[in-house]
């Protein structure tokens, strides 16, 4: 009989609607976290640490529930960008089921490229190609600039009962804002901007509009301006532009789409100048075999190598970046140009070069 009333009540929350949770018991049973644990949560704020605060946590606290790592990231321009990790397995897989049920339910439109299953940078680059005229509009602080009202409004959208609306925010929220590092944080962006994506995807029948996560992008054969327009839009729903990575890109100049060059009216292209950087490296490698690529550039001396410890460590260190970056590129381009990439993998595992060597 027990059997049974488990039974039915697993097969009842599978096929539950998110309107009818309207208690942490019920939520807890959609999300798979024991209640308590989802109690603590929804009552509480998460504790942002660094690394070696982290550290010092936990030799005084052996409940992590809470604790979510903070990660700095520097950007190429000098600013930083904060993103967030997670430390107990419980919220992290809680993140994850979420995520996959939020999933389930959005639809997204079609002018909408980020974090979509089936869609990427090639897809959403394939929409500009061969435009005379190409805006690229990005946001600033896209992540932070989402608040628990937007996010309020994003789940009763989705149908979630107002019951469990306040618990739901706090999931996916550090300091009132989407957390940057969340796996719900991609997803939960994208229905925020839902009514923005509808906005600005009919402003004219001959612009075409795309955007993937924080890049908006516009494309026609036809001269326009719109800037002001957007900007207006993005104001009112809460969002701010990033004027000093907003531009025109004129057919005849530089035209970049999700990185990748759309001047080709027949497919997306990788860059030049990382195809270059590519054939470049690889050339040393063919001349001087990985080890003496990398030893010329940190200007190490081969007795050197031998005979101190720290200076082989820091060598071999750089050569296995070296490796895995070059195969990261190479996996990368292969989605968009498998010729180049094909040409260039099958030459990095023939012997006509010197490998690495520890000699």
């Amino acid at each position: 009989m027990e059997k049974h009333k488990l039974v039915t009540l697993v097969t009842a929350s599978f096929y539950m609607k998110v309107s009818d949770i309207n208690n942490l018991n019920l939520l807890a049973n959609y999300l798979k976290l024991d209640k308590n644990l989802l109690k603590t949560i929804c009552e509480n704020d998460y504790i942002g640490l660094s690394a070696r605060e982290i550290l010092k946590y936990r030799a005084d606290n052996s409940d992590l529930t809470l604790v979510i790592k903070k990660i700095k990231i520097y950007k190429k321009n000098g600013g930083i960008r904060t993103v967030y990790s997670p430390v107990s397995d419980s919220v992290i897989n809680c993140l994850k089921v979420l995520n996959k049920k939020l999933s389930k339910i959005y639809v997204p439109s079609k002018n909408v490229f980020g974090f979509i299953k089936g869609r990427s940078v090639q897809s959403n680059a394939s929409q500009h190609l061969g435009k005379k005229y190409v805006y690229k509009v990005d946001l600033k602080d896209y992540f932070e600039c989402i608040n628990s009202d937007m996010l309020e409004k994003a789940f009763m959208r989705l149908g979630f009962n107002k019951a469990v609306l306040d618990c739901l925010c706090k999931i996916v929220t550090i300091n009132n804002t989407l957390a940057q590092g969340f796996h719900t944080s991609p997803t939960l962006a994208n229905i925020v901007f839902i009514d923005l994506d509808n906005v600005f995807s009919n402003i004219s029948k001959n612009i075409t509009y795309t955007r993937y996560a924080d890049d908006l992008y516009f494309s026609s054969d036809e001269e326009f301006e719109i800037h002001d327009f957007i900007v207006e839009n993005l104001k009112k729903f809460g969002f701010e532009v990033n004027e000093s990575k907003t531009r025109m890109m004129k057919r005849g100049s530089k035209q970049y789409v999700t990185g990748l060059t759309v001047f080709d009216p027949d497919y997306p292209r990788i860059a030049k100048r990382i195809k270059k950087k590519i054939r470049q490296e690889i050339y040393y490698i063919k001349k001087y075999g990985y080890k003496g690529h990398v030893m010329h550039k940190l200007k190490v001396k081969n007795k050197d190598y031998k005979t101190n410890e720290d200076v082989k460590n820091k060598v071999d260190l750089a050569i296995s970046e070296l490796q895995s970056k070059i195969n990261g590129w190479l996996l990368y381009i292969n989605s968009i140009e498998p010729k180049f990439s094909k040409k260039y993998s099958e030459f990095l595992y023939k012997k006509s070069f010197k490998p690495i060597s520890n000699n």
